[in-house]
């Protein structure tokens, strides 16, 4: 019984996610399990850290781009969720068993670092101006991995402060402690959306499409295999958040 009330809640948010198209259904199945797990484990606080950022990052998805390929815009699947939700999910299965605020507020790095990472790429792709390579500070199209911009930064770091506000603030701690911790998660989550683009620019997999010859970051584009051109061949975007996200839990650990 302990267990069925989480995984009813993580079910019917996922369900919603799944009627409103923004989850396949993979994508819904991984969210329930993910959900349930950081339900059982976090509580109140984790789940609505969990449920701000999938709320946030939908309506973001759902904004109006000219410049986002179609597979950017697609349902989200077991990949993503896993991508951006395992490592939150395992720190808050830590939480739920060992009950050290550490594992908690590490739990909410890690989805601070998810959270600034995909409000910086959505802002950024549409309103975010020129963009920057973050190695060498050159003019790139935007919305390519690597690729910053001044108003996709600060979206970023919005994004950071949101979360570590909804993770704190119910905890109910004494207002000189809740604000140490919000300006320390919000630094990790902001510092885990820096070692993102610099994971993205490095050692992401980039293609060159054979038929149209873009650059794109998936090995097939335009019905052909792409060539790769640049990056590891086994590391896509969602290897990089499930390595962005592992990131800040580490150093959330750390340092909280």
């Amino acid at each position: 019984m302990k267990f069925f009330l989480p995984f009813f809640l993580a079910l019917t948010v996922s369900g919603a996610g799944f009627f409103f198209r923004a989850l396949d259904f993979s994508g819904f199945t991984a969210a329930t399990l993910v959900g349930a797990a950081i339900f059982w484990g976090a509580g109140l606080p984790g789940a609505a850290v969990l449920v701000f950022f999938f709320v946030l990052g939908s309506a973001l998805s759902r904004l109006p781009s000219e410049i986002l390929a179609p597979e950017q815009k697609a349902r989200r699947d077991w990949r993503q969720v896993l991508a951006n939700g395992l490592w939150p999910a395992l720190l808050a299965l830590g939480y739920g068993f060992r009950h050290e605020e550490t594992y908690y507020l590490a739990f909410v790095c890690s989805i601070a670092a998810a959270c600034a990472d995909t409000t910086s790429g959505e802002i950024g792709v549409r309103w975010g101006g020129k963009t920057l390579s973050i190695i060498n500070f050159r003019t790139v199209p935007p919305g390519v991995s690597g690729g910053v911009s001044t108003k996709g930064t600060l979206a970023g770091l919005a994004g950071s402060i949101l979360i570590a506000f909804v993770g704190v603030v119910p905890k109910g701690w004494d207002s000189s402690l809740s604000f140490k911790t919000i300006l320390l998660v919000s630094s990790i989550g902001f510092l885990g959306m820096l070692f993102d683009s610099l994971l993205g620019a490095f050692a992401q997999a980039k293609y060159r499409c054979a038929v149209c010859r873009g650059a794109v970051e998936v090995p097939a584009n335009c019905g052909r295999p792409a060539e790769r051109i640049s990056g590891l061949a086994f590391l896509d975007n969602d290897g990089v958040n499930f390595l962005t996200t592992l990131f800040a839990g580490i150093l959330g650990l750390l340092v909280l």
